[in-house]
This record gives structure tokens, sequence and C-alpha cells, in this order.
């Protein structure tokens, strides 16, 4: 065995169930805020959410897949009376940096004074949603499912 030169390098390197459950939080994060659509500010309101169909179907559609990737009770989605598609925006930024403070704002309503929440998501240390992983119709530049895989293989 004199020819041996060591041990095979080219070897291809597997990603851990760490490095995987990190890369699809990071999609589902990112497609999350997509969905919230969040003004200059980094807030919604909660009327605009309440009022919006389709703002809170987007949010929704990250459910099923959500519920392999972050931790959420079961019941989550079923409660009776409660906004499911802002239970689960609380329940996937949990463990995220972002703090989302809750502020009190008044607006007038045909004459009569109304009060809504506007929900303003802070950013801990300079982190941002990594927009980047999310593919955008018509962009030839997104993430593709080739690209998934190429992470996924690396």
């Amino acid at each position: 065995m004199s020819g041996s030169a060591g041990p095979d390098t080219t070897k291809r390197r597997y990603p851990t169930k760490a490095e995987v459950y990190a890369y699809e939080q990071s999609v589902i994060v990112a497609r999350l805020f997509l969905a919230l659509e969040l003004d200059d500010f980094n807030s919604i309101t909660k009327r605009k959410l309440d009022e919006d169909k389709d703002k809170q179907k987007n949010i929704l559609e990250l459910a099923g897949v959500s519920k392999k990737f972050f931790k959420m009770p079961n019941f989550l989605l079923s409660k009776p009376g409660a906004r499911p598609y802002w239970s689960l925006v609380k329940a996937i930024l949990k463990n995220q940096p972002v703090t989302i403070v809750n502020k009190t704002i008044g607006f007038r309503e045909n004459g009569q004074q109304k009060r809504t929440q506007r929900y303003t998501f802070i950013c801990d240390h300079g982190w941002s949603p990594r927009y980047d992983l999310v593919p955008v119709p018509g962009n030839s530049k997104a993430t593709t499912e080739s690209d998934d895989a190429a992470f996924l293989n690396a």
C-alpha cells in the first residue's frame, strides 16, 4: 500500500440536519416577511392585516411546512375566535432575532374615532430576512430548486 496518498478528500459532505433546518427556517421567515408586505417603518396595522384576505391566505399557506421546521402547538391554527394568521406569524418569529413592538394608534373613519394596533418588527443586531432565498416570479437571479439542491449537497 505504498501508493496510497492518504484519505480521500473529494468526498461529498452532506449537510447536517441542523444546517438543513436553519436553511429551511430562513426561507420560511423570508417568505413570511414578503407576505406581510411591511411599510417603510417595518410595520403593519392589525386593521390592514384583518382586511387583506390575500395576505392572510399567503401567511396561512406557510402553516404546513412551518410545522415541520418550527416548534409550535398543534392547536395553534384551530383556536376558535383567534386570528390564526397572526398566531402563525408570532410562532414563526418566536425564536428569530426579531422583536415585535405593539402600539395602539387612533384614526378617523367617517367622522368617528377608531383604534387599531400597529405592529413594528425590529430586527436585532443588523439581522434581516434572507430574501435572496425566495424565488421571485420573472426574476432569473432568484434562487431555484437547483440552487437549493446545490446548498444541500455542498
